[in-house]
């Protein structure tokens, strides 16, 4: 019986490394940026993850494998101009958002919100007008836009 047998008593080892794990975020940082700038020039449809993979310099199937799927990296697009960056945080409990929570005033909450908008206006509004355009490509772009909808419409989360 070999090592990783289950007779043996024990499963694959864990293999753990920094550097692989940094390059991985660098290539899927590349490719998020790569299909960000294609859907902003050329719009969701006419984008396809082999223009995407070009520009990001990197496989087609390095692409896929990232993602899954053009749909679910236009989702991940969006969350990251959300949140202006690709850490596991909620909006909520980033920095820029800490002056909405901490208002002491009804006017100093709403400025903050406001400054938060205009934050999130500023590095999301192209990539919303893509979704938007996109909406009509199939159920998964479709949803996207509904989500994003409802989540604009949805009171604050304070």
């Amino acid at each position: 019986m070999g090592v990783n047998d289950s007779a043996s008593g024990r499963g694959r080892r864990r293999y753990d490394s920094p550097l692989r794990d940094q390059r991985a975020r660098q290539t899927r940082q590349a490719i998020v940026a790569a299909a960000n700038r294609l859907f902003v020039e050329g719009g969701y449809a006419a984008t396809s993850l082999a223009d995407i993979a070009k520009e990001a310099e990197v496989a087609r199937p390095t692409a896929f494998a990232a993602f899954g799927s053009k749909a679910a990296l236009l989702r991940e697009v969006v969350d990251q101009a959300l949140a202006g960056d690709d850490e596991p945080v909620p909006v909520a409990e980033r920095p820029w958002f800490r002056p909405v929570l901490e208002g002491r005033t009804p006017q100093a909450v709403v400025n903050a919100y406001a400054e938060v908008c205009r934050l999130i206006g500023g590095r999301a509004a192209e990539i919303f007008e893509v979704v938007r355009r996109a909406a009509d490509e199939g159920p998964e772009t479709a949803d996207l836009w509904e989500t994003m909808q409802r989540n604009r419409r949805a009171a604050p989360p304070w």
